[in-house]
């Protein structure tokens, strides 16, 4: 058998091995950065979404309570011309 074969044979495999797993570590590398830009997009487009809905629920609150002022000023005045009638 041919030693400088098989150590030639052995150097280059070692070398596609180096190879590929530097190919791997650096496709990691950019999914994990994909991955975070990703989740910081996520959070920052729910914190949107949570504002806009808190803006929304106190524009309702806002909007229910002059609703019940509106009904209570509603009931006072017909309280007054009924006892006007009387």
């Amino acid at each position: 058998m041919d030693w400088g074969i098989v150590q030639e044979a052995s150097t280059s495999g070692a070398v596609n091995v180096g190879t590929v797993l530097d190919s791997l570590r650096t496709a990691l590398a950019a999914a994990s950065r994909a991955e975070e830009a990703i989740s910081q997009r996520v959070l920052r487009h729910g914190a949107a979404l949570l504002t806009r809905a808190t803006e929304r629920i106190s524009s309702l609150g806002a909007a229910q309570a002059e609703v019940a002022q509106a009904r209570s000023d509603a009931t006072r005045s017909q309280e007054a011309r009924a006892a006007a009638v009387r």
